[in-house]
C-alpha cells in the first residue's frame, strides 16, 4: 500500500519523525471520531496526520529540541519548507484524496493567520486540517520536534492559554479534558510533599488520576506504598513531575 511505503521510507531515514507522525495520527483519529467526523473524513485524517512531516526526511536542519524561532534566518526557511516537500512528494500520486494532501500542505497553519506557508485564517482552514494541526502540536511540544522539549502539564497549559489564539477553541477544549495530563507511569511530587507514580487515569478528570504514593521529597521511602485517588483526595494536587 503506498501509505506503508511511505512510512517505511521515513523510518528508514528519521525513526523519530515515524514516531511523531504516528503519534500525531493516532491523537487525530481519535479526535475525529470523538468529534463525530463522517467515515470518509476520519479516513482522510489518519492518511494525511500519518504522512504529514514526510518532507522532514528532507530538511538537514537540527530540529531536535530547538526552538524554531530561534534558529539561524537560512535553518529556519529551510525547516519551514518541509511542508512544500511533503505536497510536492506526493502531489501527483493519485493514490491520495486532495484533503490528505492539504493536510501535508497546511498543518502548520494557524486560525490567527500566524502559521505557514500560506497565513490562512479561520474558515480557510478545512475540520480536517484543523484537527491534525492541534494534534500535531500537541505532540511537537512534548517531544521537541521543532520546539523545546515540554512536559505534558506544560503542554496543557500551553493550550489553555497562548493556543486558544491559534487552534480551534472547540477542538482545544476536547484535547484538555480527554487527553491524561500525567500519563500513566509518570513520576509526580504533590503538595503534600509526597512521591509517587501515576497508575490509573479517572474518566472525566484528567488532572485527578490515581498515585501509588511511595515515599516523600525529603528522601523517605515508605514501607508500606499507598494508592492515593485525587478524586477522592480533593485537597491532593500534583504541583511537579520528576525525572
Amino acid at each position: 500500500p503506498p501509505v506503508l511505503s511511505c512510512l517505511i521510507c521515513v523510518k528508514r531515514k528519521k525513526t523519530d519523525i515515524y514516531s511523531h507522525m504516528l503519534n500525531t495520527s493516532s491523537m487525530s483519529v481519535i479526535m475525529a471520531i470523538s468529534m463525530g467526523f463522517p467515515e470518509e473524513s476520519i479516513k482522510d485524517i489518519a492518511c494525511g496526520a500519518l504522512l504529514h512531516d514526510v518532507g522532514l526526511c528532507d530538511v538537514g536542519v537540527p530540529y531536535d529540541n530547538v526552538e524554531i524561532d530561534r534558529m539561524p534566518a537560512a535553518d529556519k526557511l529551510n525547516y519551514k519548507k518541509h511542508v512544500i516537500h511533503g505536497y510536492e512528494s506526493l502531489q501527483d500520486n493519485e493514490n491520495f484524496s486532495d484533503t490528505v494532501k492539504k493536510i501535508i500542505l497546511e498543518h502548520h497553519e494557524r486560525i490567527d493567520g500566524s502559521g505557514y506557508p500560506f497565513h490562512k485564517i479561520g474558515e480557510r482552514l478545512s475540520p480536517e486540517i484543523k484537527v491534525v494541526s492541534i494534534c500535531d502540536h500537541f505532540d511537537e511540544l512534548v517531544n521537541g520536534i521543532g520546539y523545546k522539549r515540554r512536559k505534558v502539564r506544560e503542554v496543557i497549559e500551553y493550550f489553555r492559554t497562548s493556543g486558544t489564539f491559534l487552534f480551534d477553541y472547540e477542538m482545544i477544549n476536547f484535547l484538555i479534558n480527554k487527553i491524561a495530563w500525567f500519563p500513566n507511569g509518570t513520576r509526580v511530587v504533590t503538595n503534600e510533599n509526597e512521591c509517587g507514580t501515576i497508575i490509573r487515569q479517572n474518566k472525566g478528570f484528567p488532572d485527578r488520576p490515581v498515585i501509588k504514593i511511595t515515599g516523600n521529597t525529603d528522601g523517605i521511602i515508605y514501607a508500606e506504598p499507598m494508592e492515593k485517588d485525587l478524586t477522592e483526595y480533593l485537597t491532593v494536587f500534583i504541583t511537579d513531575t520528576a525525572e
